[in-house]
């Protein structure tokens, strides 16, 4: 097979970028508040030089979004560990009372041809000690290996 273009290429044959993530949107919060609480977490969105970052406000609420090298498909913490659970849920509880959960999703390559696919999602929970659920999906896609939802 000879491909002129990337258009033409099948999807097999394009290759996947480093990695992205979309924080939110958090509806009735502002920038400042959402930032805020982060570095109080110590959360991060990982990224190195030349990922591209955007924060912004909009009709849905406030996002965030990174994609590029570094990019994690999560938050994480001052070590560079994916948040735990705990963190998590000391993050999102005063944004809860905006809106009733907060969404996480991305991914990122773990090699050349696997990618993982991340999805959190935090709403508040009146069954949790801490009134707060934390429910984090990840899935492993690529060459050979199809969907394997056993991370």
């Amino acid at each position: 097979m000879n491909f002129d273009s990337e258009a033409e290429k099948p999807v097999s044959f394009v290759p996947m970028m480093d990695g992205s993530i979309k924080l939110g949107p958090i509806k009735g919060a502002k920038g400042r508040e959402v930032m805020t609480r982060m570095l109080a977490c110590d959360l991060h969105i990982p990224r190195e030089e030349g990922a591209l970052f955007t924060a912004r406000s909009t009709l849905e609420g406030f996002e965030m979004r990174a994609e590029g090298p570094g990019v994690m498909g999560y938050l994480v913490d001052s070590e560079g560990l994916e948040a735990s659970e705990t963190d998590l849920e000391y993050f999102a509880r005063p944004l809860l009372e905006h809106c009733p959960q907060i969404i996480i999703e991305g991914s990122h390559l773990v090699d050349r041809d696997i990618k993982v696919l991340c999805r959190t999602i935090i709403e508040s929970d009146p069954d949790m000690p801490s009134g707060v659920s934390v429910t984090f999906w990840r899935s492993r896609i690529g060459a050979g290996i199809g969907v394997d939802h056993g991370l």
